[in-house]
């Protein structure tokens, strides 16, 4: 028996972006593709799920303020 470590991801649509650095936390990973997708800057991360061998966390858009 061995121990295996999942990938971290981040699936956003159909785009899934690898983890830029795993000694963050998912959060602050996801922080730093903000200069190349600025819908980060407001999304959410959802509750990760196996596929595979990564570890995949949904990435959630903030939802449109249609007052004010």
């Amino acid at each position: 028996m061995s121990i295996k470590t999942l990938e971290r991801a981040f699936r956003m649509g159909s785009v899934t972006l690898d983890d830029p650095d795993p000694s963050l936390p998912a959060d602050k990973a996801l922080a730093l593709y903000v200069p190349n997708f600025p819908t980060l800057a407001t999304a959410t991360l959802g509750d990760p799920f196996p596929e595979g061998d990564r570890l995949i966390y949904p990435v959630e858009k903030a939802p449109v303020k249609t007052k004010g």
